[in-house]
């Protein structure tokens, strides 16, 4: 996941007291440069990822999306999830003032930056992007290229990069949440998950498809947790990511999944969980 100091690095800390490998080895935490790499790698190795999916603020997490929707060779499927308070805060040097005097610009992740969207916009400074909050942390504790810049980061990462907090609680919501999947192989289960499938489909092109889609499911009893439209590359074409609350194996499950075979064209489980 992120290095250490983001969000994606506290999140898989935090997980690890709810993960069971099914193996007697240890779980230990590998960060990576991107959400991408981390799904590719964990596939790769048949390891676990935790990937964020979905802000209460800023909304969808698109790259983890498309990483698993195009993912070939599938060796990790849909384990559970959590969600993870996420509290932004003004990170900097010591003696940089309370009021901006001097500050050059800010550093942070572009989700981040969209979750402090209104306190940024009063500001007279660049918002520049990382690729991580722990990675503006990082930059503005060790580079002197940006001794005089602001990093919005968490207080784990004013910690691990010895940074003085400025202002908190900077995000446009309270109660800012970010939520985190666990993929694993077969072994992998994650205490407290929900009952539970996720999918990947592209509808037939034809009227109300998006009605035979909420049809099948609900007229299972079943409820629609997520429904988002995932980009193709191609104009007004869609797949779409699927979250509903039935184990596919299940009586109603199986129906749910013929039913869904018949309006796409294509169909891809990423996972499903009967619940604990």
């Amino acid at each position: 996941m992120g290095p250490r100091g983001s969000y994606s690095y506290e999140a898989a800390v935090k997980a690890q007291t709810r993960i069971s490998t099914g193996r007697r080895t240890s779980t230990n935490v590998l960060c990576t440069t991107s959400i991408a790499e981390a799904v590719h790698l964990a596939n790769e190795r048949t390891e676990l990822a935790i990937i964020p999916v979905e802000n209460t603020t800023s909304g969808l997490v698109l790259e983890g999306l498309l990483a698993l929707r195009y993912l070939k060779n599938r060796n990790i499927v849909y384990k559970g999830d959590f969600w993870l308070p996420v509290e932004h805060k003004v990170l900097g040097r010591s003696g940089l003032g309370q009021e901006w005097d001097g500050v050059l610009g800010v550093l942070t992740h572009p989700h981040a930056a969209a979750q402090c969207s209104k306190y940024l916009t009063g500001l007279s400074v660049p918002v520049m992007p990382t690729m991580s909050t722990a990675e503006a942390a990082c930059l503005v504790a060790t580079s002197d290229r940006y001794y005089r810049y602001f990093a919005i980061a968490s207080g784990a990462a004013a910690k691990e990069y010895g940074l003085t907090v400025y202002k908190e609680d900077i995000a446009d919501r309270l109660g800012n949440k970010t939520r985190f999947q666990l993929y694993g192989n077969e072994f992998a289960s994650i205490s407290g998950a929900e009952e539970k499938s996720v999918l990947c489909i592209t509808l037939r092109n034809r009227p109300r498809a998006i009605a035979w889609l909420g049809a099948a499911i609900g007229y299972e009893g079943v409820g629609i947790n997520a429904l988002h439209a995932l980009p193709t590359g191609s104009p007004y074409a869609y797949d779409f990511y699927v979250e509903f609350a039935c184990h596919i194996y299940s009586e109603r499950g199986k129906r749910i999944w013929a039913s869904l075979k018949d309006i796409s064209t294509y169909l891809t489980l990423l996972g499903s969980v009967p619940g604990s």
